[in-house]
């Protein structure tokens, strides 16, 4: 049995391929944390991605992997390898909420995350900055990162108005679709 830290806390649970269980491992903060998608890299790494407030420790195990958020509610991605063990977290976020929908891996290793977001988002968390605002109350935002898991570039789907996004996927080539 888990206990939560707080609110609803995340977690991720493994199964062998005949359904038996295998693992679970949870971790989040004193607020509540959400999940919004999940992907198996092509070298069998889990990427999660969701929002979460307050402060969060992103690495289940013995380790500390910190994170605060911005404002209301921020965007986080986690990786973890096949034994559930923690790689990352990256966090990102502007005074308001934003939120993710989906997380997408090339077949290289990278990948890409798509969302929304209102404000101003610095959306670079190393010292350099890639600071973005939106056009309207919300707009779309899809992030890149290398296979090094180093962010690379975002761009945004905007309006005056209000936009949403519910998932995307990768194809065969490489090409990325959202919808």
């Amino acid at each position: 049995m888990r206990t939560s830290n707080g609110g609803f806390d995340i977690f991720i649970a493994k199964f062998a391929n005949d359904g038996s269980y295998i693992d679970t491992v949870t971790f989040g903060g004193s607020s509540s944390e959400e999940v919004s998608d999940i992907e198996v890299d092509v070298d069998n790494n889990l990427l999660i991605t969701g929002l979460f407030q307050n402060t969060v420790d992103f690495d289940p195990g013995a380790g500390v992997d910190t994170h605060v958020s911005n404002g209301d509610r921020d965007v986080y991605i986690s990786k973890f390898d096949s034994n559930l063990d923690h790689q990352f977290a990256y966090t990102v976020g502007g005074s308001l909420r934003d939120r993710t929908d989906s997380i997408m891996a090339y077949s290289d290793g990278s990948f890409s995350v798509a969302g929304l977001f209102q404000g101003t988002v610095d959306f670079d968390s190393s010292p350099s900055e890639d600071e973005l605002t939106s056009q309207g109350s919300y707009d779309i935002f899809i992030s890149t990162f290398d296979t090094e898991n180093q962010y690379k570039n975002t761009q945004t789907l905007s309006s005056s108005s209000f936009e949403t996004i519910s998932g995307g996927g990768v194809d065969a080539n490489d090409n990325l679709y959202v919808a």
